[in-house]
Protein backbone atom coordinates (compact mmCIF):
# COMPACT_ATOMS: atom_id res chain seq x y z
CA UNK A 1 0.00 0.00 0.00
CA UNK A 2 3.27 2.46 0.57
CA UNK A 3 4.23 1.84 -2.78
CA UNK A 4 1.00 1.45 -4.68
CA UNK A 5 -0.51 4.84 -2.55
CA UNK A 6 -3.60 3.13 -2.22
CA UNK A 7 -5.54 3.25 1.17
CA UNK A 8 -7.50 0.66 3.50
CA UNK A 9 -10.79 0.49 3.87
CA UNK A 10 -13.41 -1.92 5.40
CA UNK A 11 -15.76 -0.10 3.14
CA UNK A 12 -16.04 0.22 -0.38
CA UNK A 13 -19.31 2.34 -0.58
CA UNK A 14 -21.54 1.05 -4.32
CA UNK A 15 -21.07 0.47 -7.51
CA UNK A 16 -23.66 1.83 -10.15
CA UNK A 17 -26.00 2.06 -6.82
CA UNK A 18 -25.08 -1.53 -5.40
CA UNK A 19 -23.07 -1.73 -2.12
CA UNK A 20 -19.92 -3.42 -2.64
CA UNK A 21 -19.63 -5.98 -0.05
CA UNK A 22 -16.22 -8.24 1.47
CA UNK A 23 -19.19 -9.93 3.93
CA UNK A 24 -22.82 -11.21 3.88
CA UNK A 25 -25.38 -8.65 3.68
CA UNK A 26 -26.42 -7.09 6.26
CA UNK A 27 -30.66 -5.32 6.68
CA UNK A 28 -28.78 -1.66 6.61
CA UNK A 29 -26.43 -1.99 3.07
CA UNK A 30 -30.32 -2.58 1.68
CA UNK A 31 -32.34 -0.14 3.62
CA UNK A 32 -31.96 2.58 0.52
CA UNK A 33 -34.34 0.21 -1.30
CA UNK A 34 -37.19 0.27 1.25
CA UNK A 35 -36.17 4.09 1.50
CA UNK A 36 -36.38 4.59 -2.62
CA UNK A 37 -39.89 2.73 -2.87
CA UNK A 38 -41.65 4.76 0.15
CA UNK A 39 -40.14 8.07 -1.68
CA UNK A 40 -41.99 7.34 -4.67
CA UNK A 41 -45.60 6.42 -3.01
CA UNK A 42 -44.94 9.80 -1.45
CA UNK A 43 -45.54 11.68 -4.61
CA UNK A 44 -48.77 9.31 -5.45
CA UNK A 45 -52.48 9.50 -4.81
CA UNK A 46 -53.63 6.04 -4.17
CA UNK A 47 -57.35 7.64 -3.97
CA UNK A 48 -57.50 9.15 -6.97
CA UNK A 49 -56.16 6.13 -9.03
CA UNK A 50 -58.52 2.83 -10.16
CA UNK A 51 -57.41 -0.37 -8.37
CA UNK A 52 -55.69 -1.52 -11.75
CA UNK A 53 -54.34 1.43 -11.91
CA UNK A 54 -52.40 1.11 -8.53
CA UNK A 55 -51.52 -2.67 -9.50
CA UNK A 56 -50.08 -1.46 -12.61
CA UNK A 57 -47.60 1.30 -10.56
CA UNK A 58 -47.01 -1.47 -8.33
CA UNK A 59 -46.07 -3.67 -10.54
CA UNK A 60 -44.34 -1.29 -13.14
CA UNK A 61 -42.71 1.15 -10.78
CA UNK A 62 -42.35 -0.41 -6.87
CA UNK A 63 -41.26 -4.02 -7.93
CA UNK A 64 -38.75 -2.44 -10.53
CA UNK A 65 -36.45 -0.52 -7.59
CA UNK A 66 -34.83 -3.79 -6.39
CA UNK A 67 -34.27 -5.36 -9.86
CA UNK A 68 -30.95 -4.15 -10.44
CA UNK A 69 -29.62 -4.96 -7.12
CA UNK A 70 -31.05 -8.14 -7.40
CA UNK A 71 -28.74 -9.12 -10.46
CA UNK A 72 -25.84 -9.48 -8.24
CA UNK A 73 -26.68 -9.25 -4.36
CA UNK A 74 -28.54 -11.25 -2.00
CA UNK A 75 -31.08 -9.20 -1.00
CA UNK A 76 -31.73 -9.53 3.12
CA UNK A 77 -35.05 -11.40 3.25
CA UNK A 78 -36.72 -8.37 5.51
CA UNK A 79 -35.88 -5.61 3.17
CA UNK A 80 -37.97 -7.44 0.08
CA UNK A 81 -40.62 -8.07 3.16
CA UNK A 82 -40.76 -4.48 3.99
CA UNK A 83 -41.17 -3.75 0.06
CA UNK A 84 -43.58 -5.87 0.05
CA UNK A 85 -45.50 -4.91 2.58
CA UNK A 86 -46.13 -1.39 1.08
CA UNK A 87 -46.31 -2.95 -2.76
CA UNK A 88 -49.90 -4.85 -0.54
CA UNK A 89 -51.16 -1.66 1.32
CA UNK A 90 -50.27 0.56 -1.60
CA UNK A 91 -52.85 -2.03 -3.91
CA UNK A 92 -55.45 -2.24 -1.55
CA UNK A 93 -55.51 1.59 -0.38
CA UNK A 94 -54.09 1.51 3.28
CA UNK A 95 -53.61 5.11 4.57
CA UNK A 96 -52.34 6.05 7.93
CA UNK A 97 -56.00 5.86 9.36
CA UNK A 98 -56.59 2.43 8.94
CA UNK A 99 -55.85 -0.88 6.46
CA UNK A 100 -58.35 -1.70 4.34
CA UNK A 101 -59.79 -4.91 3.61
CA UNK A 102 -58.02 -7.29 1.46
CA UNK A 103 -59.48 -8.87 -1.04
CA UNK A 104 -57.03 -12.18 -1.64
CA UNK A 105 -53.87 -13.13 -0.40
CA UNK A 106 -50.92 -12.07 -2.11
CA UNK A 107 -49.69 -15.12 -2.95
CA UNK A 108 -53.20 -14.96 -4.98
CA UNK A 109 -52.14 -11.43 -6.08
CA UNK A 110 -47.97 -12.76 -7.48
CA UNK A 111 -49.80 -15.98 -9.38
CA UNK A 112 -49.44 -15.24 -12.87
CA UNK A 113 -51.91 -13.77 -14.67
CA UNK A 114 -52.53 -16.99 -16.94
CA UNK A 115 -53.01 -18.82 -13.91
CA UNK A 116 -55.41 -16.22 -12.14
CA UNK A 117 -53.44 -14.19 -10.43
CA UNK A 118 -52.32 -10.10 -10.94
CA UNK A 119 -49.11 -10.98 -11.98
CA UNK A 120 -46.95 -9.49 -9.64
CA UNK A 121 -43.28 -11.54 -8.68
CA UNK A 122 -42.66 -13.10 -5.20
CA UNK A 123 -39.46 -10.60 -4.82
CA UNK A 124 -37.43 -13.28 -2.74
CA UNK A 125 -38.15 -15.75 -5.33
CA UNK A 126 -37.06 -13.17 -7.93
CA UNK A 127 -33.93 -12.84 -6.54
CA UNK A 128 -33.06 -16.66 -6.52
CA UNK A 129 -34.01 -16.23 -10.17
CA UNK A 130 -31.43 -13.37 -11.00
CA UNK A 131 -28.78 -14.59 -9.13
CA UNK A 132 -29.07 -18.18 -10.45
CA UNK A 133 -28.32 -16.10 -13.90
CA UNK A 134 -24.56 -15.74 -12.16
CA UNK A 135 -24.21 -19.10 -11.95
CA UNK A 136 -25.51 -20.59 -15.27
CA UNK A 137 -22.68 -17.77 -16.68
CA UNK A 138 -20.38 -19.84 -14.98
CA UNK A 139 -21.15 -22.76 -15.23
CA UNK A 140 -21.95 -22.42 -19.33
CA UNK A 141 -18.74 -21.49 -20.46
CA UNK A 142 -19.24 -17.98 -20.48
CA UNK A 143 -16.43 -15.65 -21.69
CA UNK A 144 -17.46 -13.39 -19.16
CA UNK A 145 -14.09 -12.01 -17.30
CA UNK A 146 -14.80 -12.78 -13.91
CA UNK A 147 -16.41 -16.46 -15.15
CA UNK A 148 -12.59 -17.31 -16.62
CA UNK A 149 -11.09 -16.04 -13.08
CA UNK A 150 -13.52 -18.43 -10.93
CA UNK A 151 -14.08 -21.41 -13.62
CA UNK A 152 -10.93 -23.54 -14.42
CA UNK A 153 -10.65 -27.20 -15.54
CA UNK A 154 -7.41 -26.94 -13.50
CA UNK A 155 -5.17 -29.26 -15.53
CA UNK A 156 -2.71 -26.47 -15.72
CA UNK A 157 -2.15 -25.74 -11.93
CA UNK A 158 0.05 -28.01 -9.66
CA UNK A 159 -2.17 -29.27 -6.71
CA UNK A 160 1.20 -28.98 -4.27
CA UNK A 161 3.30 -25.80 -5.75
CA UNK A 162 0.77 -23.50 -6.46
CA UNK A 163 -1.60 -21.29 -4.80
CA UNK A 164 -4.84 -22.14 -5.15
CA UNK A 165 -6.36 -22.33 -2.50
CA UNK A 166 -6.01 -19.25 -0.57
CA UNK A 167 -3.28 -16.38 -0.61
CA UNK A 168 -0.09 -17.42 -0.15
CA UNK A 169 -0.73 -21.30 0.41
CA UNK A 170 1.42 -23.51 -0.98
CA UNK A 171 0.98 -26.88 0.60
CA UNK A 172 3.80 -28.55 -0.42
CA UNK A 173 5.15 -26.10 2.72
CA UNK A 174 2.96 -27.26 5.57
CA UNK A 175 2.58 -31.13 4.15
CA UNK A 176 4.32 -34.06 3.32
CA UNK A 177 2.74 -35.33 -0.22
CA UNK A 178 2.14 -39.39 -0.69
CA UNK A 179 4.54 -40.23 -3.31
CA UNK A 180 1.99 -41.55 -5.38
CA UNK A 181 -0.01 -38.28 -5.59
CA UNK A 182 3.43 -36.31 -6.67
CA UNK A 183 3.24 -33.88 -9.14
CA UNK A 184 -0.87 -34.25 -9.49
CA UNK A 185 -2.73 -31.42 -10.75
CA UNK A 186 -5.77 -29.96 -9.28
CA UNK A 187 -8.14 -31.56 -11.47
CA UNK A 188 -6.89 -35.13 -10.38
CA UNK A 189 -7.98 -34.53 -7.07
CA UNK A 190 -11.93 -34.45 -8.67
CA UNK A 191 -13.67 -37.66 -9.27
CA UNK A 192 -15.54 -38.81 -12.04
CA UNK A 193 -18.67 -37.14 -10.57
CA UNK A 194 -17.00 -33.95 -10.79
CA UNK A 195 -16.41 -33.96 -6.48
CA UNK A 196 -13.74 -33.22 -4.75
CA UNK A 197 -12.24 -37.39 -4.42
CA UNK A 198 -11.23 -37.24 -0.65
CA UNK A 199 -10.18 -40.55 -0.41
CA UNK A 200 -7.61 -39.43 -2.18
CA UNK A 201 -7.30 -37.11 0.82
CA UNK A 202 -8.72 -37.95 3.94
CA UNK A 203 -6.31 -40.52 5.17
CA UNK A 204 -3.28 -37.66 5.36
CA UNK A 205 -4.53 -34.33 4.78
CA UNK A 206 -4.94 -32.29 8.05
CA UNK A 207 -8.77 -31.60 8.35
CA UNK A 208 -8.17 -27.73 8.25
CA UNK A 209 -6.90 -28.08 5.09
CA UNK A 210 -9.40 -30.59 3.83
CA UNK A 211 -11.97 -27.93 5.28
CA UNK A 212 -10.48 -25.16 2.83
CA UNK A 213 -10.72 -27.26 -0.36
CA UNK A 214 -14.42 -28.30 0.48
CA UNK A 215 -15.10 -24.46 0.45
CA UNK A 216 -13.82 -23.92 -3.02
CA UNK A 217 -15.90 -25.60 -6.01
CA UNK A 218 -13.96 -28.13 -7.60
CA UNK A 219 -12.20 -27.18 -11.18
CA UNK A 220 -15.14 -27.57 -14.39
CA UNK A 221 -14.54 -30.50 -16.48
CA UNK A 222 -15.83 -30.68 -19.63
CA UNK A 223 -16.30 -34.31 -20.79
CA UNK A 224 -18.63 -32.83 -23.70
CA UNK A 225 -21.64 -35.36 -22.50
CA UNK A 226 -23.81 -33.20 -21.07
CA UNK A 227 -25.70 -29.96 -22.74
CA UNK A 228 -27.01 -27.15 -20.18
CA UNK A 229 -30.74 -26.03 -20.41
CA UNK A 230 -32.03 -23.94 -19.75
CA UNK A 231 -35.24 -23.59 -16.56
CA UNK A 232 -38.22 -24.81 -17.49
CA UNK A 233 -37.24 -25.41 -21.68
CA UNK A 234 -34.65 -27.43 -24.06
CA UNK A 235 -33.27 -23.73 -24.77
CA UNK A 236 -29.46 -23.30 -23.90
CA UNK A 237 -30.16 -19.77 -23.42
CA UNK A 238 -31.18 -18.93 -19.51
CA UNK A 239 -33.98 -16.58 -18.87
CA UNK A 240 -34.93 -15.54 -15.33
CA UNK A 241 -38.48 -15.58 -16.26
CA UNK A 242 -38.20 -18.51 -16.86
CA UNK A 243 -36.42 -19.93 -13.53
CA UNK A 244 -39.10 -17.57 -11.42
CA UNK A 245 -41.58 -19.87 -12.56
CA UNK A 246 -39.90 -22.42 -12.06
CA UNK A 247 -39.28 -21.57 -8.28
CA UNK A 248 -42.52 -20.82 -8.04
CA UNK A 249 -43.44 -24.20 -9.35
CA UNK A 250 -45.46 -22.93 -12.20
CA UNK A 251 -45.40 -24.68 -15.95
CA UNK A 252 -45.04 -22.09 -18.87
CA UNK A 253 -46.21 -25.48 -20.81
CA UNK A 254 -50.28 -24.52 -18.79
CA UNK A 255 -50.00 -20.91 -19.68
CA UNK A 256 -52.59 -21.37 -22.32
CA UNK A 257 -55.78 -20.80 -19.99
CA UNK A 258 -59.20 -19.54 -20.08
CA UNK A 259 -57.48 -16.47 -17.85
CA UNK A 260 -54.88 -16.32 -20.17
CA UNK A 261 -57.40 -15.36 -23.19
CA UNK A 262 -59.62 -13.09 -20.22
CA UNK A 263 -56.67 -11.15 -20.02
CA UNK A 264 -56.22 -10.32 -23.81
CA UNK A 265 -59.70 -9.42 -24.44
CA UNK A 266 -59.45 -5.64 -25.50
CA UNK A 267 -61.38 -4.03 -22.09
CA UNK A 268 -60.71 -1.64 -19.59
CA UNK A 269 -58.69 -3.68 -16.88
CA UNK A 270 -60.36 -2.52 -13.77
Amino acid sequence: MRISGFKETTHLGRYLGVPLLGRAPKRNDFQYLVDRVEAKLSGWKAKQLSFAGRVTLAKSVLEAVPIYPMMTSKIPKSCLEDIQRIQRSFIWGDTEGGRKFHAVSWDKVTTPKWMGGLGLRNLECMNQACLSKLGWKLFSGADDYWCQIMRGDGRDIEAWNHVWIEENLVLMQHITIPQDLQGAKVCDLVDENGCWNWNLMRDWMPLDLQHKIAAILPPHIDNGSDELAGAGGKSTEFSVSSMYYKLRGYSIDGANTIWSKIWKLHVPER
